[in-house]
C-alpha cells in the first residue's frame, strides 16, 4: 500500500489558476540491492494512487534512500540520515537474503543457470 501523505505534505501543480495535478501519495518505485557492497538503495516518488495503480506526479517527492546493510547507517537525498537498530538490521538482512535465494532458485529451476543453488543465510 502507498504512503498517504499528511495534508501539509501534499503537493499540487497549478497552471493558470487550474489545478493540473495533486500528489497525495508516495510509493517506492524501485530497489537496487548490492550484495557485494552491502547496501540497499530505493527511490520514493510522489504521485497519486487509484486502486493498485500508481501515477507518478511531476511535482511530488523524488527521494533516494541508501542503507548500509551491515552497519544500518542510512541517508536520503533530502538530507535525512540515521542508523537502524539491531532488530531492523536483522529484519532487512533476512528479507534481502530471502530475495537473493529466491532469485538464484528461479535461475537454476528454470535452467537459466546450469547448477544447484546453495542457500545463503
Amino acid at each position: 500500500m502507498p504512503i498517504t501523505l499528511n495534508a501539509a505534505a501534499i503537493t499540487a501543480l497549478t497552471v493558470g489558476g487550474v489545478t493540473k495535478e495533486t500528489d497525495n501519495s508516495d510509493v517506492m518505485i524501485n530497489t537496487i540491492i548490492n550484495y557485494t557492497n552491502n547496501n540497499v538503495t530505493f527511490n520514493i516518488q510522489g504521485g497519486t494512487v487509484a486502486g493498485q495503480v500508481f501515477t507518478p506526479g511531476s511535482n511530488g517527492d523524488n527521494i533516494q534512500i541508501t542503507i548500509d546493510t551491515v552497519l544500518g547507517k542510512w541517508n536520503s537525498s533530502n538530507g535525512m540520515s540515521g542508523t537502524l537498530n539491531a532488530a531492523a538490521i536483522l529484519a532487512l538482512h533476512n528479507a534481502i537474503t530471502t530475495f537473493r535465494n529466491q532469485g538464484e532458485t528461479f535461475a537454476t529451476a528454470n535452467a537459466i543457470i546450469n547448477g544447484t543453488q546453495v542457500a545463503w543465510t
